[in-house]
């Protein structure tokens, strides 16, 4: 039974900003449908956009934030989609570049005469800097709504960055308050914070070491993952142990004939995994073990020998 105050977390990804019936598949597809399910969906990127230059200060493929003037609109010349926007600060001035764009958009995004904060890539063209696309324009009283360390995340056709972290933002709201399910002293040893400030910064990282594998909140979210997968499998385990299973006990003189016809040794590795197989089959609960390694580790062999014991056990029972 799933305690309620876990209830918000498995919510369904629907109740979130942002998201309804016509883009609600588009998460179910990226990362689930449940709101935990987003907030696992951890960024893979940064875009630093704290550069806040004046623009004769800029330099090309720089992401820059500039505090600007809209001086005059350009109207696309014949034939041609491509509009451009003249801004200007005390220093100079720049060219924000627009294809297929409204031109009653582009005014009422850049009026003239009027001051917006831009931010985006810049590009050189005949000398002169420009934007294409600027992917913020915002009055400067909403010059919070840019983040200084804007994450980047895996999406899925159809889902955008800024559509993915308006619903993060909600599904970070969503968290409750959780008591705290690791050990004290772990905790204190290796400097973890707690589960939601982890996860939270992993979303609105505050530095770029905040994305590091190896920073404390990506550390303590990776032990939580594991430790939980494995808590997962005890349970599934302990489960599977209460049911019944047929004891099959291994004909020690098969298992040598099949060991010396090999042309090498198990190794202590095979040979491990091969007695824990052995002691379950002998036990009167059904098994539950899974045999991992890479490619050529030799777990075709262990199968085989298993194989052979619980057909060897049958053949002397029977």
């Amino acid at each position: 039974m799933r305690p309620s105050v876990l209830f918000p977390l498995f919510a369904d990804v629907i109740r979130l900003p942002g998201i309804g019936p016509r883009n609600q598949a588009l998460y179910q597809r990226l990362c689930g449908d449940r709101v935990i399910d987003l907030l696992w969906h951890l960024p893979v990127g940064l875009v630093d956009r704290r550069a806040r230059p004046r623009i004769a200060e800029i330099n090309e493929g720089e992401i820059v934030t500039l505090n600007v003037v809209v001086d005059q609109h350009q109207p696309a010349a014949a034939q041609s989609k491509t509009q451009r926007v003249l801004v200007r600060d005390d220093s100079g001035f720049l060219t924000l570049v627009f294809f297929h764009a409204r031109g009653d958009w582009l005014m009422r995004s850049l009026p003239v005469g009027e001051a917006r904060l831009i931010s985006g890539r810049v590009e050189m063209f005949q000398g002169r800097p420009q934007i294409t696309h600027p992917d913020y324009i915002l009055k400067p009283q909403d010059a919070d709504q840019i983040p200084l360390l804007e994450p980047l995340y895996p999406l899925t056709q159809g889902l955008g960055q800024k559509q993915l972290r308006k619903a993060l933002i909600g599904a970070m709201d969503a968290i409750p308050a959780l008591p705290e399910w690791l050990d004290a002293a772990l905790l204190d040893r290796e400097g973890w914070p707690a589960w939601p400030v982890a996860i939270k910064t992993a979303h609105q990282p505050q530095t770029t070491d905040d994305l590091d594998p190896q920073s404390p909140n990506r550390r303590r979210l990776a032990f939580d993952e594991l430790f939980a997968h494995q808590l997962a499998l005890g349970l599934v385990r302990h489960r599977s142990r209460r049911q019944k299973g047929r004891a099959l006990e291994a004909n020690a003189a098969d298992q040598q004939k099949i060991l010396d016809a090999l042309p090498w040794p198990l190794t202590g590795d095979q040979r491990r995994a091969l007695d824990d197989i052995l002691a379950d089959l002998a036990r009167p609960e059904a098994m539950l073990r899974l045999v991992q390694g890479d490619v050529g580790s030799g777990k075709t062999i262990i199968a085989f020998l298993a194989m052979a014991a619980a057909v060897g056990a049958r053949v002397g029972r029977d």
